[in-house]
C-alpha cells in the first residue's frame, strides 16, 4: 500500500470508530465560535472545489485550517472531505499541499488517541484474547506507535508462539515509527527478542536498521540462528547477498552522515515526537528520554558515530563527523536558550521551559570541551566538512578549536605546488580566508594569530586586513532568502549586498527550513509565498506536540528558534493579495516581485525590520564578539617571530578605544602596550585624560604609553609632554605613578625633566 493509500487507510478507523469511543477518550469538545467559523469556512471550501474554484477553495482552507482544529474537528473535516474531494484536492497543483496536510492531521488525531502506559499494558494484554479483540488492539497499538514498542518487545520472548506472532504484527503494523527502539532491541541478552526483532525489521525494510543488523552479523558470538535471521533481514532491506554489503562501521557513518544533514530519507517525523530510544544493559530493557527537537538530529548522529567507533575507533571519516555533530549540538542548544531567555522576558515562554533549555546546554556545553580533544588531523577534516557545507557557525568553531591546538607544521607554504603531493592537512585553514562568508574569514584570521606561523603561507597577506575588518566590525546582519526563481535571487542578493546584509540563500522549502532553524539567528527572512505553504513532510520541520502538521509558514513561525525573526513575503500581486487574507499581520512586509528598477519597497522592509531592538541588539552583540575574538588573539601574539605586520592594526585598535566595552578596549590596550608602535600616542593620550574612562582603562593607557617610550624614547612631541605634565600634576595616585614611568623612559630635554622635578618637589612644612 502506498503512503497515502496508508493516511487514508487511519482516516477511515478514525471516521468509523464509535461516537462512544471518542466521549470515553475526552476528544469530543463542546462547540463554540471558533468551532462554528471553522466550520464555515471548511463547508465554503468544499464546495469551491466541487464548482471548480480552485484558488478561492485554497483561501477558504488555509483559512480554516490555521484556526487549528481540535480533534472533534478534525473527524468533521474527514467525514465532510470524503475521498472523491481529496483525491481531486490531490491532483489540483493549487490545492495539493493543503490535501496532504489534511491526510496528515486526520492521521495525527489517530494517533493520539492512547498514550498513558497503563492502557497500552491493557491493549498488550487483549493480543492473546478473542479474535475481534486482539485485531482492534493490533490495530490500536499501530496508531500509539513507538511508545507501544517497549512493551511490545518484551513479549517477543514469549512461549507461545501464537502471542510472539501476534506481537510480530503489531510491531510490523506500527512500522518505521517503530524502527529506532527495534533497533536497540537487537542489544538485547535474548536470543529469542534478537532473532524476532531482526525479522520485524526484515518486514519493515526501513534502511536505518542497516548498520545494526550488520552489526549484529559481525558479531562472531552471536548464534547460527540469529545471523540467519538477520542475513535475511539484510537482503529484504538491501536486496544483496550479507557476503556483497559493506562493514558495519561504513554503514553506520553513512547512516550518521545522513541524520547530522536531516537527509530527507531518515529523518521522516509524521508524528511529531522527538524520542531518543536507548538499551540498558543493566536491566536488559528499553529507556526512552525525550529530546528537544532542534537536537534530535544531532543526537541520533552522535549515537551512530559512536556505535561505529566502537567496531573500529580508527575509522576516520567517523571522527571528523562526530566532531561536526557535537559543534553543531552545542551551537543548536546556545541559540535556543538565547531566545528562551529573550522570549521569557515577555512573557511568551514559561520559566520552567527556560529552566529546561539551560539544562540542556549545560549537558551540551560538554560538547564543544570534547571537541577540543580531538586531535588536529580530525578537527581540520571536520572543518573542510564544514567549509563544504558552507556552515559557518560550525565552521567557526572548528576554527576556534584550531587556533588553541593548532600548529604551523599543518600549513602548506607558498613554495610551487606539485600535482602529486598530498596538500598539508591544515589546507582548509588557509582557504578558509577567502570564504564568502565574512564569519568564516574572521575566525580563520584569529586563529591563525594565535598559531602564528613563523613562515609565510598562501593568503597570508589577507589576514591583518581581515582583522582590522574585524575590529571594525558594526553589526553582522544576515538575511536568508528562501526563494526558488534563481533570477529574483540574484536580483534580491545585489540589492541585500548593497545594503550591507549578508545573505545565505535556499532554494526550496526543505534546504530554507534547515537553514531558519541554525545557530546564529537570522535578522531577516524574505520567503516565496508559495514556498511558505508547501508542506514538508520528508524532513524534519520541528512540528510542536499539540499540532499534526504545518507548513514551512507555520514551521518556521512556531519553532523557537525561528519564531521571532522577521519575515518578508515576495511573490506576484495577485498571490500577495490572497497571502495578506491568509497570513495578515502575521508577515512583517510583502514584497512584489519580480523587481524591475525600484527596490525602495526591499529597503523599507529591510530598515523596519532591523529597528527592532531585539535585531540591532543580536547585531551589535555578534559583533561585539567579532571585535573581541580579533582584540584578544592580536594581545597575546608572539611579537619575536612572525610573519604578521601586526603594526598596521593600530589605527584599528586605537579605533576599539572609542566605542567598544571595556573589556575589549582592554584587550586592545595590551596589543597596544605591546606593538609599542609610536603611531598609537596620540589616540592613547585622549584616552588617558578622559576622566569618563574608567580608572582600570586611564591605568592601562598609562602602560602603553611607557611602553612606547621604552622602546622608542624619541617619540615624545612637545604637546604630549605637556598632556602627561598636567596628568602628572593633577591625576589620582595610581595614574600619576604610571605616567611618571612613562616619561622617565622618554627622552627628555634637561628644562622638561627639572620642570617634572620641581612639580613633585615636596611642600616645607608650614609653608
Amino acid at each position: 500500500m502506498n503512503k497515502t493509500g496508508t493516511i487514508l487507510f487511519f482516516i477511515t478507523m478514525l471516521v468509523f470508530l464509535p461516537l462512544s469511543f471518542y466521549e470515553r477518550s475526552g476528544l469530543l469538545a463542546q462547540e463554540d465560535e471558533q468551532d462554528v467559523q471553522f466550520k464555515e469556512l471548511y463547508r465554503g471550501g468544499i464546495e469551491l472545489v466541487k464548482r471548480g474554484k480552485y484558488a478561492d477553495a485554497y483561501e477558504s482552507f488555509e483559512k480554516a485550517l490555521r484556526l487549528n482544529p481540535s480533534s472533534d474537528l478534525v473527524r468533521f473535516m474527514i467525514q465532510e472531505t470524503g475521498d472523491l474531494i481529496l483525491k481531486e484536492m490531490l491532483t489540483n497543483p493549487d490545492l495539493r499541499q493543503t490535501a496532504l496536510r489534511i491526510l496528515e492531521i486526520g492521521k495525527g488525531a489517530h494517533q493520539r488517541l492512547v498514550r498513558s502506559p497503563e492502557q497500552i499494558k491493557a491493549l498488550v494484554a487483549e493480543l492473546d484474547g478473542p479474535f475481534d479483540k486482539k485485531w482492534g488492539a493490533i490495530n490500536t497499538l499501530s496508531a500509539v506507535g513507538q511508545r507501544a514498542v517497549p512493551y511490545l518487545i518484551e513479549q517477543l520472548a514469549d512461549k507461545s508462539d501464537i502471542k510472539r506472532a501476534t506481537t510480530m504484527l503489531a510491531l510490523e503494523k506500527i512500522g518505521s515509527e517503530g524502527v529506532l527502539p527495534l533497533i536497540e532491541a537487537l542489544h538485547s541478552k535474548s536470543m529469542m527478542i534478537r532473532q524476532n526483532t531482526a525479522i520485524v525489521l526484515g518486514v519493515i525494510k526501513d534502511e536505518r536498521a542497516l548498520p545494526a543488523l550488520k552489526r549484529v552479523y559481525e558479531t562472531k558470538e552471536e548464534s547460527d540462528e540469529v545471523r540467519k535471521f538477520v542475513s535475511e533481514a539484510l537482503q529484504k532491506i538491501t536486496r544483496m547477498d550479507v557476503r556483497m554489503l559493506n562493514p558495519a562501521k561504513q554503514y553506520y557513518y553513512e547512516l550518521a552522515e545522513k541524520y547530522y544533514y536531516s537527509h530527507s530519507s531518515v529523518m521522516i517525523n509524521l508524528y511529531g515526537e522527538y524520542v531518543f530510544w536507548r538499551w540498558n544493559d543493566e536491566t536488559d530493557s528499553l529507556e526512552m528520554t525525550e529530546t528537544p527537537d532542534f537536537a534530535f538530529n544531532e543526537l541520533l548522529s552522535e549515537e551512530c558515530c559512536y556505535d561505529g567507533l566502537r567496531l573500529d575507533d580508527t575509522y576516520e571519516p567517523l571522527w571528523s563527523l562526530l566532531l561536526c555533530v557535537l559543534l553543531a549540538k552545542y551551537n543548536e542548544a546556545d541559540w535556543a536558550l538565547q531566545t528562551a531567555m529573550k522570549k521569557n522576558k515577555t512573557g511568551e515562554i514559561a520559566d520552567d521551559v527556560l529552566k529546561r533549555l539551560q539544562s540542556d546546554l549545560l549537558k551540551m556545553q560538554e560538547n564543544l570541551t570534547t571537541s577540543s580533544l580531538g586531535s588536529r588531523r580530525y578537527l581540520y577534516k571536520a572543518l573542510n566538512r564544514s567549509l563544504g557545507d558552507n556552515n559557518a557557525d560550525v565552521s567557526a568553531l572548528c576554527l576556534k578549536a584550531l587556533g588553541e591546538v593548532g600548529s604551523s607544521k599543518d600549513l602548506p607554504t607558498i613554495a610551487v605546488k606539485k600535482k602529486d603531493v598530498i596538500p598539508p592537512i591544515g589546507t582548509p585553514i588557509v582557504e578558509a580566508l577567502i570564504h564568502s562568508d565574512k564569519r568564516i574569514r574572521y575566525a580563520a584570521a584569529e586563529a591563525l594569530i594565535k598559531i602564528n606561523p613563523p613562515e609565510p603561507f598562501p593568503n597570508v597577506d589577507k589576514v591583518i586586513p581581515i582583522i582590522n575588518d574585524a575590529l571594525g566590525e558594526s553589526g553582522v546582519r544576515i538575511v536568508l532568502l528562501i526563494e526558488p526563481s534563481p533570477e529574483i535571487r540574484t536580483s534580491l542578493r545585489g540589492e541585500l549586498v548593497r545594503q550591507n546584509c549578508f545573505v545565505t540563500e535556499a532554494l526550496s522549502a526543505e534546504e530554507g527550513l534547515k537553514m531558519a532553524k541554525r545557530f546564529p539567528t537570522k535578522d531577516l527572512i524574505i520567503l516565496n509565498n508559495k514556498t511558505a505553504n508547501e508542506v514538508v513532510f520528508s524532513v524534519d520541520i520541528l512540528v510542536r506536540k499539540e499540532k499534526y502538521s504545518e507548513t514551512v509558514f507555520d514551521s518556521l513561525k512556531d519553532d523557537i528558534r525561528s519564531r521571532g525573526i522577521p519575515l518578508i513575503m515576495t511573490g506576484s500581486k495577485e498571490d500577495l493579495e490572497r497571502a495578506k487574507n491568509i497570513y495578515q499581520d502575521k508577515v512583517d512586509a510583502y514584497l512584489l516581485t519580480p523587481i524591475v528598477d525600484d527596490y525602495s519597497g526591499l529597503v523599507q522592509g529591510i530598515n523596519l525590520a532591523f529597528q527592532r531592538e531585539d535585531i540591532r541588539n543580536d547585531s551589535k552583540m555578534r559583533a561585539l564578539q567579532v571585535c573581541a575574538g580579533a582584540a584578544t588573539a592580536l594581545a597575546n601574539l608572539d611579537l619575536r617571530n612572525t610573519v604578521f605586520p601586526y603594526r598596521q592594526t593600530v589605527a584599528s585598535l586605537i579605533a576599539v578605544l572609542e566605542n567598544r566595552p571595556d573589556n575589549i578596549r582592554l584587550s586592545a590596550l595590551q596589543a597596544l602596550s605591546r606593538f609599542a608602535d609610536p603611531l598609537a600616542i596620540e589616540g592613547l593620550t585622549k584616552v588617558l585624560v578622559n576622566k569618563e574612562n574608567l580608572l582600570s582603562i586611564r591605568i592601562k593607557t598609562a602602560e602603553a604609553l611607557a611602553s612606547i617610550f621604552r622602546s622608542n624614547p624619541e617619540s615624545i612631541t612637545t604637546e604630549t609632554f605637556d598632556t602627561l605634565k598636567r596628568s602628572f600634576r593633577e591625576d589620582e595616585p595610581e595614574v600619576k605613578q604610571i605616567v611618571a614611568v612613562a616619561l622617565g623612559n622618554a627622552n627628555l630635554s634637561p628644562a622638561q625633566r627639572k620642570e617634572l622635578f620641581e612639580l613633585s618637589r615636596p611642600v616645607l612644612p608650614g609653608k
